[in-house]
């Protein structure tokens, strides 16, 4: 077990240098996950305030809650394993990495871990701005807090391991 945790500690100094150098793709994908949110609650907030406040019983506040709430989701459960996967397959880097000691999914889910860290540079300021901006309506409990993030987490194993 003391050589996977060493591994893992290895492969986050990697990966996240590996993010740093790539900084015109993180950027666009920072951008990216910063904007969707945004732009969809200002579009949305017009269509309510066109429609008198209120569009099929939801006006701005419930709205902008339900586009946090899918960024956070959105964010929790990406993963571009199967890209990466598929690539590794068709140009014939897969098979060597099944001779290593260590289980080559070992290195993806720290390249996943990795870059939900670095995207948290991101998350947490634009979550700050829209609960500043727009007041999202949130209405959950502490057991249901708990059980949103015992399903967001298993989402994420999930479909990880389905890719």
């Amino acid at each position: 077990m003391k050589h996977l945790l060493d591994f893992y500690r290895v492969r986050f100094v990697i990966a996240f240098a590996t993010q740093v150098q790539y900084r015109v793709s993180s950027a666009i994908w920072l951008l990216a996950t910063a904007l969707r949110p945004l732009i969809s609650i200002a579009v949305w907030s017009a269509v309510v305030q066109a429609q008198g406040g209120n569009v099929g019983g939801y006006n701005t506040s419930i709205l902008a809650g339900y586009f946090m709430i899918a960024m956070l989701v959105d964010y929790v459960t990406h993963t571009w394993v199967y890209e990466q996967f598929e690539w590794r397959v068709h140009e014939g880097y897969f098979s060597p990495l099944l001779l290593r000691p260590i289980h080559p999914i070992h290195d993806d889910v720290a390249q996943n871990i990795t870059y939900k860290i670095l995207m948290l540079i991101v998350v947490i300021p634009v979550t700050i701005l829209l609960l500043i901006v727009f007041h999202p309506l949130l209405r959950l409990s502490l057991l249901a807090g708990l059980a949103f993030g015992l399903a967001l987490l298993q989402a994420f194993v999930l479909r990880f391991l389905v890719e």
